[in-house]
């Protein structure tokens, strides 16, 4: 190492420290002077003198190192012991955040000084929320932490350990698959849940249908439909939800096939274009005259998601996916864009993910119909799920948007196509 790059680690422990002490102080910053045990001061020494100790650690090897880092340790802990007792508080953090200080400056002068830098704006951050994350979890309902946890549990413990293959003769059901589709429907509930309960229902169904859309508009549209089967939330501002998550989702397919085939460019990108931007239409009608009448009342924000909901639905989920795929295999030569309005029911990402063999096979103007059709398709697909789900509450507004979407998609494209 050159003495450059020592005195950049060095600078860089010493910052880590300044930064989780300014942080200190100004949590402090009321107390007397000399009351506390550790301030911006005392902090910015604690880093560096961690990385001077990473600097002699080759010099001094690791027993002499250990010994100095626990008299330090020993040494912080007592200072913070009779702060404690003086001031007749059992807070744990200074002790923590000084003797991760340490750590970070020793880690910058051994390992790597940007994550130690990192590591330092991170634990900053948390010990800057103390009050917000005190609010928080003074906030949170049992419903909600189990919520969180079971959606951990679903996404974290079970779905690493389901066979991502096919577990049967007919390559029909892939477990890890199917239980991806579960978890994803489980999140976009919660997403939902969380926005909504954070910024109101007509802004928060938005942001978490958009967040959404990305991952599974599916599971958006089932999600939302099942809130206004229990007229909890207006209808209005559960449609946006959907409409934003079919927009973000027809954004993300297009993205896809343009990638493949960079050629769909100009012919796919505009069609897609003008059905966004009806469906936006469409949404923001719906938000002025939600905006127009006075806010509702009484709005009961139920259980983030129903488990056993969730189940139900990955179960009829499994069950269409491989009743497409038997009716592909049995009338795969059909023609491409009978397969492409099967396919886009259930996953119209492998019509878009196989864009490039179908412009090399089909042309262009094939290989833009094909992924059009399937996005049509799966929005007609998601209109049934949401009209069922709800109980006929979000038909006609859907349905609405729905059309203007193909109309303006479809007309943009006939337009657009030679001949």
């Amino acid at each position: 190492m050159t003495t450059i790059e020592l005195l950049q680690r060095l600078a860089t422990a010493l910052a880590v420290g300044f930064l989780v002490g300014v942080e200190r102080g100004w949590q402090e910053r009321q107390g007397a002077p000399g009351s506390r045990a550790a301030g911006v001061r005392t902090f910015a020494l604690v880093g560096l003198f961690g990385g001077l100790c990473g600097a002699l650690y080759p010099l001094i090897g690791p027993f002499a190192f250990g010994m100095i880092a626990l008299g330090f340790a020993a040494g912080f802990i007592v200072f913070q012991w009779r702060q404690s007792t003086a001031r007749n508080n059992v807070s744990a953090t200074e002790l923590v955040a000084g003797l991760l200080t340490f750590a970070l400056g020793t880690y910058a002068v051994l390992g790597q000084p940007i994550v130690a830098g990192a590591a330092g704006v991170v634990i900053t951050a948390i010990l800057a929320t103390r009050h917000w994350l005190h609010d928080f979890v003074a906030r949170i309902t049992w419903i909600e932490l189990r919520s969180a946890i079971l959606l951990l549990a679903m996404s974290v413990v079970i779905l690493p350990v389901l066979p991502n293959r096919f577990v049967d003769p007919w390559q029909l059901f892939n477990p890890h698959q199917i239980w991806l589709m579960t978890v994803l429907i489980a999140a976009a509930s919660f997403a939902g849940y969380v926005a909504v309960k954070a910024i109101g229902p007509a802004q928060g169904l938005i942001v978490a249908g958009a967040a959404g859309g990305l991952v599974s508009s599916a599971a958006v549209t089932y999600a939302n439909a099942r809130q206004a089967s229990s007229a909890d939330i207006p209808g209005d501002a559960l449609t946006n939800g959907i409409i934003a998550a079919w927009i973000v989702s027809y954004i993300r397919v297009t993205v896809i096939a343009v990638v493949v085939a960079p050629e769909l460019l100009a012919r796919l990108g505009v069609p897609i274009a003008a059905a966004c931007l009806a469906a936006a239409l469409v949404g923001v009608l719906l938000h002025r005259r939600r905006a127009g009448r006075s806010p509702a009342k009484g709005i009961a924000i139920k259980n983030p998601f129903d488990f056993f909901e969730v189940l139900r639905f990955a179960a009829i989920l499994s069950a269409v996916m491989a009743a497409v795929k038997m009716l592909s295999a049995r009338f795969g030569e059909a023609g491409l864009l009978s397969l492409a309005a099967i396919a886009g029911v259930v996953e119209r990402d492998a019509v878009a993910v196989s864009a490039g063999s179908m412009v090399a096979r089909e042309g262009i103007g094939n290989a833009t119909l094909a992924v059009l059709v399937a996005l049509a398709a799966d929005v007609a697909g998601k209109l049934a799920l949401a009209t069922v789900i709800s109980r006929g509450r979000l038909a006609g507004r859907l349905a609405t948007a729905a059309a203007a979407m193909l109309v303006a998609g479809g007309g943009t494209y006939a337009m657009m196509r030679p001949g």
